[in-house]
């Protein structure tokens, strides 16, 4: 990295750490104790309510009551309706996310406060984080919310840890199947004093030489397919999660959170030309500070203040060319900090209103040594935004009106030029408890993608770059109805919900190819996306559970031109089902049984923008059985794909078929 740089970094991050030092001890000292006897205080959030944006179209999914089989987060978020997870390799390797026909880089992804998506646009492994630490997973799924800093289009995952722990969580977890695949986990967590520790630590390993049909690149000759054994397609991945929260007086709060990430993988490339010998190695720290403060000089107003670093270092080796064009050995490193700045004012118990500020910086510095010079051009982001959410509520809190309004300021500077945008950013939301129970929810809002350095600035291989991008828009819309369903003798309640949206995206970017062996990136074209998600869930005498998320899209280009217009976007499936039933049974007290089956159905969608190549229908079982005894130990065997359906989910990247699974829990 650029030593200029440096400077510049301490001096924010020195400025922002005494924000955190000043504000809030002299927070604290603001007002004398007063001994008010025994305050009982109760937390009357619904779990099961988003905590950013009660009027916003959102999931919230919380792993301790969600799937058996779900060992990853990406795992996780395939119960949300909306979502389409499209895997460039199998478990949660390489997952890209589509929220509503989005790209993986129009969809913002939050650890606690702190983003996890970086101007390079390169995909989040989100194995970063192990699972065992995750309090809930939040999935907006109409554009940002007002309290989140940066706009995006596709929508925004939120990922909340564990915080305050109510009793001593102690466990050990490990699992073997398939492909040689073992993956092993140690998590801590406990209240010492104002202390609460959490303390996670993750490793998997696997082989993941499967079968699959390889077509020879004959797609539609099928008398020289064969099953092919895939290859370097191995992989050992670490992570070490830790989280101290401090439980200071006064309501005041603060957490210092590190993730440590490392995973080396084999590149197999194309199923069709299986590369042996490409590799590439990631590693990643991630270290936050968070501060909060209820009654922050007056009881009507709380603070909020965080900042954080991010390193993260890439190292692909393609010797013999066999991923790119030519041989690559490229050693990039990316260096991200920020920090926010938030006030939540309560002006009355029906209008609250809340700001923030919140500034980021990147630094790109890439290194190919096959190349000539090997150091490639180094490219930088810096963001000043600022936002204001105003929440009122009318009669007796039946209706909740939410507009928002951010303001994004971005300088970016590459070898190609210096490039700065200006961008303004809103949304109105509405919620009505129209009769107790039943809600009707409406969004409207405008948000951006901005362009990645990749395709402003290029990269040292075949990427050109292109200084004169304008960030990608869109305009949603999204009306729904949900109702939660009461409780009956032998019915434990449920919850039901439908929700019709419309997405109008222009400026959308697509790399052109320029030559042989050169593409570049440009503003071609527009898209319009509409569709319906609907989700029901519901519980029978205790024993009995049912859930089933179904969405229906049509994601099309609007472009005009010619050879695209009206066509399906690439990608965008128009149907996808999940549905899941499981049974629980308890004897003698201390010994349980779960059995569950889930089935995912992913109808065909095309590969290319003129659709004439067709990826076919998927239809994905599961299935499997949980021995738990004196809630201590529990035993799990499972299968997935028992249909054997061998599919893709993006072309040439193949998916395993039939595997079973083994695991043993050990909580203390």
């Amino acid at each position: 990295m650029n030593v200029l740089h440096w400077p510049f970094l301490a001096l924010r991050k020195g400025f922002l750490f005494s924000i955190l030092i000043v504000l809030f001890p002299a927070a604290l000292a603001a007002e004398r104790p007063v001994d008010l006897g025994e305050v009982v205080v109760e937390d009357k959030m619904d779990d099961k309510e988003p905590s950013l944006d009660r009027s916003a179209a959102a999931t919230v999914l919380i792993p301790e009551e969600s799937r058996e089989e779900a060992h990853s987060v990406s795992e996780l978020l395939e119960e949300s309706p909306g979502v389409y997870v499209k895997r460039y390799n199998w478990l949660d390797d390489m997952s890209a996310l589509s929220i509503r026909g989005s790209s993986a880089s129009q969809v913002e992804i939050y650890i606690d406060d702190i983003p996890l998506m970086n101007a390079q646009g390169t995909m989040i492994d989100l194995g970063v984080v192990p699972l065992s630490v995750v309090d809930r997973i939040e999935v907006y799924r109409g554009g940002s919310p007002g309290k989140i800093p940066e706009s995006t289009i596709g929508g925004v995952v939120l990922l909340k840890t564990k915080s305050k722990i109510k009793k001593r969580e102690v466990s050990a977890y490990g699992y073997a199947g398939s492909f040689e695949t073992v993956k092993g986990r140690a998590t801590y967590a406990d209240s010492i004093g104002i202390v609460t520790p959490v303390i996670a630590f993750d490793h998997t390993r696997s082989l993941g030489d499967f079968l699959y049909n390889n077509d020879n690149g004959t797609r539609f000759n099928t008398s020289d397919d064969a099953l092919v054994r895939r290859q370097n397609n191995d992989f050992s991945q670490n992570s070490l999660f830790t989280k101290f929260l401090f439980d200071l007086p006064r309501d005041a709060t603060i957490s210092l959170t590190n993730i440590f990430f490392q995973k080396d993988e084999g590149v197999p490339g194309l199923a069709t030309r299986q590369s042996l010998t490409a590799r590439l190695e990631t590693l990643r720290n991630t270290t936050s500070v968070v501060a909060e403060k209820k009654g922050l000089f007056t009881e009507k107003l709380s603070g909020h203040a965080d900042v954080f670093f991010d390193y993260l270092n890439s190292r692909f080796r393609d010797p013999m060319g066999q991923i790119g064009p030519t041989p690559e050995e490229t050693d990039d490193n990316t260096y991200r900090a920020g920090g926010n700045l938030k006030g939540t004012v309560e002006w009355t118990p029906h209008q609250i209103m809340t700001a923030y500020a919140a500034e980021r910086s990147e630094f790109f510095v890439p290194y190919d040594g096959l190349a000539t010079p090997p150091n490639g051009p180094e490219s930088s982001r810096h963001s000043i935004n600022a936002g204001l959410e105003e929440e009122m509520m009318f009669f007796s809190e039946r209706l909740s009106v939410i507009p928002s309004v951010r303001v994004e300021n971005l300088f970016n500077r590459g070898d190609l030029g210096d490039r700065s945008d200006h961008q303004l950013s809103a949304k109105l939301g509405l919620s009505l408890r129209m009769v107790d129970r039943f809600y009707f929810k409406a969004n409207g809002y405008r948000g951006f993608r901005n362009p990645t350095f990749a395709e402003l600035f290029g990269n040292t291989g075949m990427l050109q770059g292109n200084p004169a991008l304008e960030p990608e828009k869109a305009v949603n819309f999204d009306a729904g109805l949900s109702y939660d369903l009461p409780e009956a003798s032998w019915f434990d309640g449920g919850h039901i919900e439908a929700t019709y949206y419309r997405n109008y995206v222009s400026n959308l970017i697509q790399y052109v190819q320029t030559s042989n062996f050169t593409a570049k990136a440009f503003n071609m074209n527009k898209a319009v996306i509409q569709g319906v998600e609907a989700m029901a869930a519901a519980k029978f005498a205790k024993r009995f559970s049912l859930l089933a998320s179904y969405t229906f899209q049509e994601a099309k280009d609007d472009s005009g031109n010619p050879d695209t217009q009206g066509k399906y976007l690439p990608g965008r499936p128009k149907n996808e089902l999940y549905a899941k039933g499981a049974w629980q049974e308890e004897w003698l007290g201390w010994f349980k049984t779960s059995l569950w089956c889930d089935l995912n159905f992913i109808s065909g969608n095309y590969l290319d923008t003129q659709n004439l190549l067709l990826l076919t229908n998927r239809t994905l079982l599961g299935s499997g059985v949980t021995f738990n005894f004196i809630g201590h130990i529990a035993l799990s065997f499972w299968a997935q794909n028992i249909l054997n359906d061998r599919v893709s989910d993006v072309i040439g990247f193949p998916m395993p078929g039939r595997s079973y699974w083994g695991s043993l829990e050990i909580k203390i």
